[in-house]
């Protein structure tokens, strides 16, 4: 359900019985993204069980912000600028949950940045780079196009720091 409408889900049949998926003979079934958000996920939740009063995991520029941060403010995120490596585009505070930042998506976009409550769920639509899926998501993202243009989606606004 998460990838319906994912640039490349189209031809994909899910086999809810017999537990997989199938993949057109000329298909590629890339699941790096999801790994690593689900990495992500499980590992900033076992630490806040574990005892943790807060925890940011970072798996391969995907972000999982479990807890709370050590002044109990908001973690700051650092979005990278997808033309100057090192550089920061944007800086965005949320309390808890998730940013995934995909560079290059699709040759329209330069970036694409989405929070959402988990990790898993912030990378499917930031690496599928689809404006109507993510418009359609209401999830706040920040979006870089190929021109250079910035737009925030779903209220991102409200997440920006200085």
């Amino acid at each position: 359900e998460a990838t319906a409408g994912a640039v490349g889900s189209r031809g994909l049949e899910l086999h809810h019985r017999l537990a997989r998926v199938a993949v057109p003979a000329d298909g590629v079934l890339d699941l790096d993204d999801l790994a690593r958000a689900r990495c992500a996920d499980r590992v900033a939740e076992a630490l806040v069980e574990a005892g943790a009063e807060g925890a940011v995991v970072d798996v391969g520029g995907v972000l999982r912000l479990a807890g709370s941060a050590a002044d109990g403010s908001a973690w700051v995120i650092e979005v990278p600028d997808p033309d100057e490596p090192g550089a920061v585009s944007a800086r965005l505070g949320i309390a808890e949950g998730a940013c995934a930042t995909v560079l290059r998506p699709t040759a329209g976009l330069r970036s694409v940045t989405v929070l959402a409550a988990d990790a898993a769920t912030a990378v499917v639509p930031a690496a599928a780079g689809d404006l109507d899926l993510l418009v359609a998501s209401g999830r706040p993202a920040l979006v870089v196009s190929a021109d250079g243009t910035y737009r925030g989606l779903g209220g991102v606004e409200g997440y920006l720091r200085r």
